[in-house]
């Protein structure tokens, strides 16, 4: 069972389209895992990569680092936004966070295969986030002004 499960959301990553692979480890081990995959999403946000695959996995004894798939494509709105080149989004995340690697999804079924096994691993915790389509559901329609100037503070 835990292999099918690991192949359906390998499958359903597969079918996205993702422009980069992500993985953070904080400066100082954290423990709260749902504040990291919290921490880690919003940054991502602030890095224009308005849709995302995030796992929090423990590393290294005591800590936990998360790992990540992110696009600036949204089906919901069917545009792109203007997400930062991957050294940008590399000084910025290790600004905020520590050891970084933002680097181009050269394998998709690489990629997403490693990042379904968070899913079955049971270990850590892992969220999909689309804020268009949360922003469409919600019925605000200014989001793009409001990730160019989140971008614009941060560039």
């Amino acid at each position: 069972m835990e292999n099918n499960g690991r192949d359906v959301w390998s499958t359903w990553l597969k079918s996205q389209h993702w422009d980069y692979f992500v993985t953070i480890t904080t400066r100082k081990p954290r423990r709260d895992r749902l504040a990291l995959l919290r921490d880690v999403k919003r940054a991502l946000l602030e890095c224009g990569y308005c849709r995302g695959y995030v796992a929090i996995e423990p590393f290294s004894g005591e800590g936990i680092h998360a790992h990540g798939l992110v696009a600036t494509h949204s089906e919901a709105n069917n545009s792109n936004t203007t997400g930062m080149l991957p050294w940008q989004a590399w000084s910025y995340l290790f600004r905020r966070f520590g050891r970084c690697q933002v680097s181009r999804v050269r394998s998709m079924a690489e990629v997403s295969a490693y990042c379904a096994k968070y899913v079955t691993k049971r270990a850590g915790e892992y969220d999909y986030y689309d804020y268009y389509a949360w922003a469409r559901a919600r019925g605000v329609d200014r989001l793009t002004d409001w990730l160019r100037d989140s971008l614009t503070k941060l560039i």
